[in-house]
């Protein structure tokens, strides 16, 4: 099976590696605009299901020779033998934490934080309390015209964390590029109490029920 993950994120092509997978690397720019009122499971598998079908169709381009300019020589060759197999699979994904922002005075969607003070915000909101990350995840067959798409979540209780360890957290550097301002394989595991589902799915791809999905 040759599989393309639509996703630039390292986290989830180490998950893949761990568990002896070496997917093409293909991450897709798309416009991450949600549909007002979404629920957030809804917006986990909307995102992941249109990062997939942006592969796609760019699956398809190739394949007619409208490829991207910069698409690499490497995964060019590898999507040539995915035309080749029925069993090419397009992976996508999307991550978010789901918590009590205690600033609003509700829950909400928390993505990666802008600036240090959207980390605090974000890291200050969900210290001494349990939040939810959901990952949306899309499983795309493209040449059998097969797609499925599900969302997975974890409940991730977290420490009361003191002021000062929480500024030097952000001050690291850490939080950038991370849902919900932190990552749980990295520094901020110490402050985690315990979780309540799947670990791989607070780094970032739920690797056991893309399987059991395959398996449907």
């Amino acid at each position: 099976m040759s599989v393309i993950l639509a996703s630039g994120s390292a986290r989830r092509k180490e998950i893949f590696e761990s568990h002896g997978l070496s997917p093409v690397i293909m991450p897709m720019d798309v416009d991450e605009t949600l549909p007002e009122g979404i629920a957030p499971d809804d917006a986990v598998m909307f995102l992941s299901l249109k990062k997939g079908l942006a592969c796609e169709t760019a699956l398809n381009e190739e394949q007619t020779g409208h490829g991207r300019a910069d698409a690499a020589a490497d995964s060019i060759s590898a999507l040539e033998t995915a035309r080749d197999s029925e069993h090419a699979l397009i992976v996508s994904a999307d991550t978010i934490v789901y918590a009590y922002d205690i600033y609003a005075g509700s829950w909400c969607i928390m993505g990666k934080p802008r600036d240090n003070d959207d980390a605090w915000r974000m890291l200050s909101s969900i210290r001494n309390t349990s939040h939810k990350v959901m990952t949306g995840v899309s499983v795309i067959f493209p040449f059998l015209r097969i797609r499925r798409t599900f969302c997975d979540v974890t409940d991730v209780y977290v420490d009361d964390i003191s002021d000062s360890d929480l500024h030097d957290y952000i001050e690291s550097g850490e939080p950038k590029g991370k849902a919900g301002g932190y990552a749980i394989q990295l520094g901020f595991g110490k402050y985690i109490d315990h979780i309540s589902g799947d670990y791989e799915n607070v780094v970032g791809f739920p690797y056991d029920h893309f399987i059991r999905e395959l398996s449907r």
